[in-house]
């Protein structure tokens, strides 16, 4: 089910927190307020998947079951993947490639509740930015996007069978573990998709979540997409959390998953503090979303509106 909502609207359940909004917005803490008793996000420490005894014995083996059936379901998808690949059939990769791939969670039960900004375009090829919560955010990833995509992932996950072979069919880029090795071949491989016309899903805090909430994102993807003059898009991924966490991997079934995907905005002729700001800013769109279910008015954000403490530093 996909649905185009207009900003601001709040998703059904969520805690009553105002919408940030504007700079204020981009400065906001990165852990945030403790949501309210009840509310359908979990608090900070507290472990969705900590049970023990029978149910933590019978979570895993559902969980056993369920790796089981999904690798076995993205081996299918090895087939059109490696066709995709082999011919340069770009066309082939949302239908056969991404959509499957996107059914992977839904095999748990798991049900996605999508909403695009009316500013996303998807003949648009671009960077994504979506906030990091479990082995299942590519996945999401695949139901929610619209056009052809490949992954930036750690080099090690290249390695993983099945997995890691759909990652190189799908020109998947892999992240050097050494700093200097990363600055070399990642703006190239960034340039390179973008002249395939092939978007990239990255990932700006850099690690899973280890408590449901957004943490800060780091600049270097909206340097990397500026660089291959690609317009950066931020997509928030709210509840996927309680399916499954970091550190575990036991599998809660059922479910419901909702997905924001902004607008494309534009990176071209962005200096050092322009893409600190916007970095800032897809933070907190983000956060806006997961945290306290609120779709986001990009307007809101950016580009950042000038305040009365920033007209008194200028002055």
């Amino acid at each position: 089910r996909r649905t185009l909502l207009r900003a601001p609207r709040r998703i059904e359940g969520a805690p009553a927190h105002p919408a940030p909004t504007g700079p204020v917005a981009a400065r906001r803490p990165s852990r945030g307020p403790e949501p309210p008793a009840g509310s359908n996000f979990p608090r900070v420490g507290r472990s969705i998947v900590s049970v023990s005894g029978p149910v933590r014995m019978a979570l895993a083996v559902y969980s056993v079951w369920y790796w089981a059936l999904g690798f076995a379901w993205m081996s299918l998808v090895l087939v059109p993947a490696t066709i995709s690949r082999i011919f340069g059939w770009l066309w082939m990769r949302v239908p056969f490639v991404q959509r499957p791939m996107g059914i992977t969670p839904r095999l748990n039960g798991t049900r996605f509740r999508i909403t695009y900004d009316p500013g996303y375009r998807p003949e648009i090829p671009c960077a994504y930015a979506q906030n990091h919560v479990n082995l299942f955010d590519a996945h999401t990833a695949c139901a929610a996007i619209r056009n052809p995509f490949c992954g930036l992932m750690n080099a090690w996950q290249m390695r993983v069978p099945i997995y890691g072979w759909l990652m190189w069919l799908t020109h998947g880029i892999p992240v050097p573990p050494r700093p200097l090795e990363r600055a070399r071949r990642l703006p190239a491989a960034f340039r390179d998709r973008a002249a395939r016309g092939i978007s990239i899903l990255t990932f700006p805090e850099a690690h899973r979540t280890p408590d449901g909430r957004v943490h800060a994102f780091k600049r270097g993807v909206t340097q990397l997409a500026r660089d291959a003059g690609l317009p950066i898009v931020p997509i928030a991924v709210r509840g996927m959390y309680r399916v499954m966490r970091k550190g575990s991997l036991l599998v809660r079934p059922g479910g419901v998953v909702h997905v924001w995907v902004g607008p494309h905005i534009a990176t071209e002729g962005l200096d050092k503090r322009d893409m600190q700001a916007l970095t800032r800013a897809l933070e907190a769109m983000v956060r806006a979303f997961v945290e306290d279910g609120i779709v986001p008015d990009p307007a809101d954000y950016w580009p950042p509106r000038a305040t009365a403490t920033d007209a008194n530093v200028t002055e």
